[in-house]
C-alpha cells in the first residue's frame, strides 16, 4: 500500500494489461506458507473491500505453495478461488529447487514475473501445455497474450 500526500493509494505487485492497454489481471504475491483456501478468499476480500487493489477482470494470489485465480466477478465477498494450482508445477521451469517455500518474497516475485512475461509473450496451445489448462479454461490466456506487465503499479 502506498500513502501519498496523506491519501491511500492502491497498489498491486503486478498488473497485466491486454494489448489494447486494458487492465486484465491483478497479481498479488505473498510469501506466506501453510495457508488455507479460506485464508486466500479472505485475503482477496480484504484487498477488494479496502480498495487496496485496482479493479480487474482476473485476480491471482501467488503463494509459495499454491496459485489462486479468481475469474471475472465483482463480488467483494470471501468467495473461493475458481482455480487452485500447485505453484511448483507452474514455476519449476524458473526454479528447479524443490524448496519454493524457502524463497524470500522478492525472489518469489521475480519467479512470478518471469512466468507472467513468458505467458504473455509465448504462443501456447492448450493441447501442448496441459499443466496450464486452467489458464485457457478461465479465459485468462486470451485476455493477456501479447499484453504487457507493470510491476508495483500504484493507481
Amino acid at each position: 500500500l502506498v500513502v501519498q500526500g496523506g491519501m491511500m493509494r492502491t497498489i498491486a505487485d503486478f498488473v497485466v494489461y491486454s494489448p489494447d492497454d486494458q487492465v486484465q489481471l491483478i497479481v498479488e504475491v505473498k510469501n506466506r506458507k501453510g495457508t488455507t483456501d479460506e485464508w486466500a478468499a479472505a485475503m482477496r476480500r480484504n484487498l477488494l473491500a479496502h480498495a487496496m487493489i485496482p479493479p480487474s477482470r482476473f485476480f491471482l494470489l501467488a503463494l509459495p505453495e499454491y496459485f489462486y485465480l479468481w475469474t471475472p466477478d465483482q463480488s467483494v465477498e470471501a468467495i473461493p478461488a475458481n482455480y487452485k494450482v500447485v505453484s511448483r508445477g507452474i514455476l519449476k521451469r524458473f526454479w528447479d529447487d524443490a524448496k519454493l517455500e524457502d524463497l524470500s518474497e522478492q525472489s518469489l516475485e521475480i519467479l512470478v514475473s518471469s512466468w507472467l512475461n513468458e505467458l504473455i509473450s509465448s504462443r501456447l496451445a492448450k493441447e501442448s501445455s496441459p499443466e496450464l489448462s486452467w489458464i485457457f479454461d478461465s479465459g485468462l490466456y486470451e485476455s493477456i497474450k501479447d499484453g504487457s506487465i507493470r510491476a508495483e503499479t500504484a493507481a
